[in-house]
């Protein structure tokens, strides 16, 4: 039974898309049973928010998101807890970092939530590795039946629209009735 479990930062400096998926393979081919993929957060004292030159070598590009489930109304106004995070490099296109984000996504749905550790254990037992299980699922996204193809779109289109150019407009959004009943409502 795979019980390990990792947690990876993406986008690090000087990662591509490629060392991504490299240190991803790596991980599952550790038997881990759960691997958690956190986009990096710009955080006060660190060189990832308080150096502009460390910023501006890697040209880090970023945006603003709620973070998740973290957000609540006292006494009819939003309160909302916004993080900024970085979504490209010079070394890892927003593009990339899409695919990374659905890449993840499907290791959420077939590894970390364990529902198909038989099966798993199975394609091991005939030497398939759940690393290239999971690449064979990822590469063949566009062929699955159109449903399943439709919940991997939604979650593209969510990880975009989650992100915002500023605090300002995100909390102006969301400050507006209408937008924060839909964002209680998902």
């Amino acid at each position: 039974k795979r019980t390990r479990n990792a947690e990876v930062i993406a986008p690090l400096p000087g990662e591509t898309l490629e060392s991504f998926f490299k240190g991803v393979t790596d991980l599952l081919d550790t038997k881990v049973g759960r691997i958690q993929c956190h986009t990096l957060t710009m955080i006060y004292g660190t060189d990832y928010k308080d150096n502009e030159q460390f910023l501006n070598e890697h040209e880090y590009v970023t945006k603003f998101r709620i973070v998740v489930r973290n957000f609540t109304s006292i006494e009819g106004k939003p309160i909302l807890d916004v993080e900024e995070v970085a979504i490209a490099t010079k070394d890892m296109s927003f593009s990339d970092y899409l695919k990374m984000r659905k890449y993840m996504f499907v290791i959420e749905l077939c590894v970390n939530c364990g529902v198909f550790e038989p099966l798993l254990r199975y394609l091991e037992s005939h030497g398939i590795k759940c690393s290239e299980w999971i690449q064979f699922i990822y590469k063949n996204l566009d062929k699955l039946p159109e449903t399943i193809r439709e919940i991997f779109n939604s979650f593209e289109m969510e990880t975009q629209d989650e992100l915002w150019d500023s605090e300002k407009a995100l909390v102006e959004h969301y400050s507006k009735p209408e937008n924060y009943r839909l964002l209680i409502e998902g």
